[in-house]
């Protein structure tokens, strides 16, 4: 085409394959016919009329394997679960543990929000949007067209939502229902996003905002989470790994009311990086509390939850792509993958609560994320380790 600003697509499927990262892949662009006259302008990655190659990933799930329970050497009291995965592109993991069965990544979810859809076009509207577990209400741009984020191709499994930054914004549930309503003692938040890398001003971006829970980019790039314990009293977390243009973070949220301290904990791509202190008796009505109160559920209230925007109006809209939200109301724990080994040190209930109690007994899974295998409930789509079952020894008094 004598048309410089005209993009011009080429599929190669099928022509290009094998290639691994870092390897060079010629490429020479000529017309069909020899005697056509054609102008090929190729820019620089920062020129006006920059090549856009969109290549599709064929990525092999992390093999994890020796995946065992035994009681802690130092204390067995604790417990330490060991396994074996010599995956190179590990990005993180984490275990379940629950005294229920566990059958895929989502157990103990109350909300799922994947913000794809694999038969819907690169560029479309990000509409009909769904929550996979709790079938809350979810709505693109509460109806208004332009306040719709996209979908785009460029996801970590399949279609993602983009948000332009101006108005974009996601809602679940209504203004007169708490869609967080069975949030009790513990809670976790499992997000996705990749920000587009410009400034953040004093607005801020929010990922999610809800009465008592809020996750946004601050104007230093760094990741907030606040968590209330009630409506003016908050622990305010923030990561030492700052948001960056193009590159993907996972962030993981949990809250454990149980413990005594370290009660809320800040995970970005695997790691911790923030917690709260020791317990507190009671909160002061400020954002900036040092720990949490025993047994204290996350504060919710009535009001719809906004994914990508503050609230209602037009501040705070995130400037990325979020993909794959989950909620749950349990305490899921973030492992280093690669050292092999978590030791569980929070006491579990150890007997039933019938009046004939007998001791309990627990499951325990671990799921491992690569960049791309994040999304799915079965050993296809996601690393995971077969379930282990195991109780704690224990007797009961009856006074008798």
């Amino acid at each position: 085409t004598t048309d410089d600003d005209t993009y011009v697509e080429i599929d190669l499927s099928g022509a290009i394959k094998g290639y691994k990262f870092g390897e060079t892949i010629p490429i020479a662009l000529a017309p069909d016919n020899p005697s056509e006259n054609f102008k090929i302008n190729v820019d620089s990655e920062t020129g006006t009329n920059k090549p856009y190659m969109l290549a599709m990933m064929e990525d092999a799930l992390p093999e994890v394997i020796d995946f065992k329970i035994s009681p802690n050497e130092k204390d067995a009291f604790n417990v330490d679960f060991t396994w074996n995965c010599e995956a190179q592109d590990i990005w993180y993991g984490y275990l379940i543990i629950s005294d229920s069965h566990i059958a895929d990544q989502y157990a103990g979810g109350i909300i799922h929000l994947p913000l794809h859809d694999k038969s819907t076009s690169h560029g479309a509207l990000a509409t009909p949007l769904t929550d996979d577990i709790g079938g809350k209400t979810v709505s693109s741009g509460a109806g208004v067209t332009s306040a719709m984020p996209l979908y785009h191709i460029e996801g970590l499994a399949g279609n993602c939502c983009d948000f332009d930054g101006s108005n974009d914004k996601i809602t679940v549930g209504g203004s007169g229902d708490d869609c967080l309503s069975g949030i009790t003692d513990n809670f976790s938040l499992v997000a996705h996003i990749n920000h587009d890398g410009g400034s953040v001003d004093s607005d801020f971006e929010y990922i999610v905002s809800k009465e008592g829970i809020q996750l946004y980019v601050d104007n230093n790039k760094n990741i907030k989470a606040v968590l209330y314990s009630d409506s003016n009293s908050a622990v305010t977390l923030t990561s030492k790994t700052l948001v960056t243009g193009g590159i993907p973070m996972n962030i993981i949220v949990t809250l454990d009311s149980q413990i005594t301290s370290g009660n809320c904990k800040l995970f970005i791509n695997g790691v911790l990086e923030d917690q709260s202190g020791t317990l507190l008796n009671s909160h002061g009505n400020d954002l900036v509390q040092t720990g949490w109160i025993l047994n204290q559920d996350l504060y919710s209230a009535n009001g719809k939850m906004f994914i990508g925007r503050n609230n209602g109006d037009s501040a705070g809209t995130f400037d990325g792509k979020i993909e794959e939200i989950v909620i749950y109301d349990s305490v899921i724990y973030p492992v280093d993958v690669r050292s092999g080994k978590f030791t569980l040190t929070k006491p579990l209930k150890e007997l039933g609560s019938t009046a004939n109690a007998q001791s309990k007994s627990y499951s325990a899974r671990l799921f491992v994320k690569d960049y791309h295998n994040i999304r799915g409930s079965t050993n296809e789509e996601v690393a995971s380790t077969s379930t282990l079952y195991f109780r704690k020894a224990a007797f009961a008094l009856d006074n008798s």
